[in-house]
C-alpha cells in the first residue's frame, strides 16, 4: 500500500503536539517482522481453529488504564470478543487495569489454562505482555497496537497503518476549512498518537497541493500529485 507523502509544503496548520505525559520507548514502531493484515487474520483465526468444535474457547482481555468503555481500542477489542461469543459461541473475559502496576498482577491472574489466548490492549502493555509470554511459553497472546522485534513465537502483535486514516481525515479537513488553519490534539506524546497527527497533516498538505496544480495546472517536473486520493490508497 503506498504511504502518503509528508514531505511537501502545507497549508498554515497550527499542529502542536499537546501531551499529558513524555515516554520514551521503542513500543510501538513497525517492523518487518509483524504479522498484519490477511496473514494476521489468519493466524488469529488458527487461534479458534485449534481447538476441536466440541471444546470451549475462552478469549480473555486485560485493558490498559484506558478501560473497558474508553471508545477506543479497549471498548472495541471488548466487542470482537463479544461479537465473537456470538458468533461462534466461545466464551469471553476481561480483567480491568486501574493503574500500570496491574498490568502483571491481572496476567498473571491468567495463567494456569483457562483462557486459550489472553489479548493485552495498548502500546503501554507492551513489557508486561512480553514478560508474561516468555514465562509461560505454552499460552497464547495477543496484543493490540504493539509488535515486537524480533518476533515472540507465542504473541501475534497487531499493528496498523494508522497514519493512512488519519491522513483522509486531514484531506478532509482542509478541504472544508474556511480559514485554512487547521488543529490537532495528542492525548500523550508516544508514537502511536503522534502518527495519527503526522497522517493528518500529511492529508492536509497533499489537499493543498492537489488544489493548487488544480488551479495553476501541472507541468511536467512541477511536483504536483500524478494520482486522485483515491488511487494513492489503491480504492476501488
Amino acid at each position: 500500500m503506498v504511504s502518503p507523502r509528508k514531505d511537501a509544503p502545507g497549508p498554515c496548520l497550527a499542529v502542536r503536539p499537546f501531551a499529558m505525559g513524555q515516554q520514551t520507548s521503542k513500543h510501538g514502531e513497525k517492523n518487518d517482522n509483524t504479522e498484519t493484515g490477511s496473514q494476521g487474520a489468519a493466524i488469529a483465526a488458527a487461534l479458534f481453529l485449534s481447538t476441536t468444535a466440541a471444546s470451549a474457547f475462552t478469549a480473555c482481555q486485560v485493558t490498559d488504564t484506558g478501560g473497558i468503555d474508553d471508545s477506543s481500542f479497549n471498548q472495541t477489542a471488548w466487542k470482537g470478543a463479544l461479537d465473537a461469543k456470538d458468533a461462534l459461541g466461545i466464551e469471553a473475559r476481561y480483567l480491568e487495569s486501574q493503574a500500570e502496576s496491574d498490568y502483571d498482577a491481572n496476567l498473571n491472574s491468567l495463567q494456569g489454562g483457562d483462557c486459550d489466548v489472553i489479548v493485552t490492549v495498548g502500546f503501554l502493555m507492551g513489557d508486561a505482555t512480553q514478560k508474561a509470554a516468555e514465562a509461560n511459553p505454552d499460552q497464547k497472546f495477543s496484543i493490540v497496537d504493539f509488535a515486537y522485534d524480533p518476533t515472540i513465537p507465542n504473541v501475534l502483535g497487531q499493528v496498523y497503518a494508522t497514519d493512512e486514516a488519519a491522513f483522509l481525515a486531514g484531506y478532509l479537513a482542509a478541504g472544508v476549512s474556511k480559514t485554512g488553519i487547521l488543529g490537532t490534539f495528542g492525548g500523550i506524546n508516544i508514537p502511536p498518537v503522534t502518527i495519527f497527527m503526522d497522517g493528518f497533516v500529511a492529508g492536509a498538505n497533499y489537499y493543498k497541493r492537489a488544489k493548487q496544480c488544480e488551479r495553476h495546472g501541472a507541468w511536467l517536473g512541477s511536483g504536483c500529485p500524478r494520482r486522485s486520493i483515491h488511487q494513492q490508497f489503491r480504492i476501488p
